[in-house]
């Protein structure tokens, strides 16, 4: 069955859980590894880290970083003044970060579309040459640096680039406001 938690302050652990999991707190840290149901996530000051998650992850931390690795749903994450970052997503990725940078390591490919945006901060995504992807990236007030073939236009706060890697299945959108873009 489902697992619900809130707490305080301290550290939060789930381990192991066949089902899903909520878990608020006031301040801390949420810990969540080896879970395979949905997990549903929201500290108010502190840092969420997931680890090898099995279904959809949502996350929302303040004050903190929120750090997934090896996920198999689909994320939905939210941070403020913090780092996301992510390595290995199984699915679709949106990320809103406001003061703290986004790291999306996709070396294993994209498997679902990435919709991803932060403010007065840097985004940077380090995506497999052999992704089936197609890009869309814009910098306002910052600059987009990349490896990978696009066409664009450049306005006077702003650069918007698109491109495809194989066939573009996948949807990468990628925004940075007050921030830069990098796509390695």
């Amino acid at each position: 069955g489902a697992v619900r938690v809130n707490a305080a302050d301290g550290q939060t652990r789930r381990e192991r859980l066949a089902g899903a999991a909520t878990v608020a707190q006031t301040a801390g840290s949420i810990r969540a590894s080896d879970c395979a149901g949905a997990l549903e996530l929201s500290n108010q000051n502190g840092e969420i880290v997931v680890e090898r998650s099995g279904g959809p992850v949502t996350a929302s931390a303040l004050f903190g970083d929120c750090v997934v690795s090896q996920a198999a749903g689909a994320l939905d994450l939210q941070c403020r003044e913090g780092k996301t970052i992510v390595d290995g997503a199984g699915a679709g990725i949106i990320a809103r970060n406001f003061g703290g940078d986004v790291r999306i390591l996709a070396l294993g490919g994209v498997h679902g579309p990435y919709d991803v945006r932060a403010e007065n901060a840097s985004v940077r995504l380090l995506l497999d040459p052999a992704a089936d992807a197609a890009l869309n990236v814009a910098a306002a007030a910052g600059e987009v640096h990349s490896v990978y073939p696009r066409q664009g236009t450049i306005s006077k706060d702003r650069r918007e680039f698109v491109g495809r890697l194989r066939d573009g299945t996948h949807e990468v959108r990628l925004e940075a406001v007050n921030g830069n873009v990098y796509l390695d």
